[in-house]
C-alpha cells in the first residue's frame, strides 16, 4: 500500500519538474523554494494527523499529498509566467501516450508471467519491448519539429567529452 501511495506521488512529481524547469530557464527560482516554504507547515500537520491513526500509510499520504500541493502550484505558476499551458498536449498527445503505456505495460507482464521462465530472456524481451516502446513514442507522439532538437541533443552524448 506503501508504494502504491508513494508511486502516485513520485508521478506527479515526474509531472512537476516540466513546470519547475521552466520557472527556472525564466529566471524564476524563487518560487519553487517560495512554494516549499508554503508547504511544509501544511505538511508537518498533515504527518501530525496522519502517521499516528495509519502509521507508514499516512506518512506516504501526507508525502502524496503535499507532492501534489507543490504539482499544482508549479503548473499555476508556469501558466502565469509563462504564458504557456499544456492542455493543448494533454488534449492531442495524452490518449496515444495511455494507449502505449498499457500496451508496454500488458506486454512486460506477459513476458514476466507466462511466456518465458529464464530471466535472461526475460531481461532481453523485456528491453526489445522497451525499445519497441520508445520508437513507437517517437512515430506517433513527438511531434516533426522537435524531433531535430532531440537528435542533435541525443549526438551531443555521443561525442567525446571536451577536458
Amino acid at each position: 500500500m506503501v508504494l502504491q501511495i508513494l508511486g502516485i506521488g513520485v508521478l506527479l512529481n515526474c509531472m512537476a519538474n516540466v513546470p519547475s524547469n521552466a520557472l527556472q530557464a525564466l529566471g524564476r527560482p524563487d518560487l519553487t523554494g517560495i512554494f516549499h516554504l508554503l508547504e511544509l507547515p501544511f505538511y508537518g500537520v498533515l504527518c501530525v494527523f496522519l502517521i499516528p491513526r495509519w502509521g507508514i500509510n499516512g506518512a506516504a499520504l501526507a508525502n502524496s499529498i503535499r507532492i501534489s500541493i507543490d504539482a499544482i502550484l508549479l503548473f499555476w505558476a508556469a501558466r502565469k509566467y509563462c504564458q504557456c499551458s499544456i492542455g493543448p498536449f494533454w488534449a492531442g498527445m495524452l490518449p496515444r501516450i495511455l494507449v502505449l503505456n498499457a500496451v508496454l505495460a500488458g506486454v512486460l507482464f506477459g513476458i514476466r508471467s507466462f511466456l518465458i521462465s529464464s530471466s535472461w530472456i526475460r531481461l532481453a524481451a523485456g528491453t526489445l519491448a522497451t525499445g519497441i516502446y520508445f520508437l513507437a513514442i517517437w512515430v506517433s507522439v513527438i511531434h516533426k519539429s522537435e524531433k531535430p532538437r532531440i537528435s542533435n541533443a541525443l549526438r551531443a552524448f555521443s561525442r567525446e567529452p571536451v577536458l
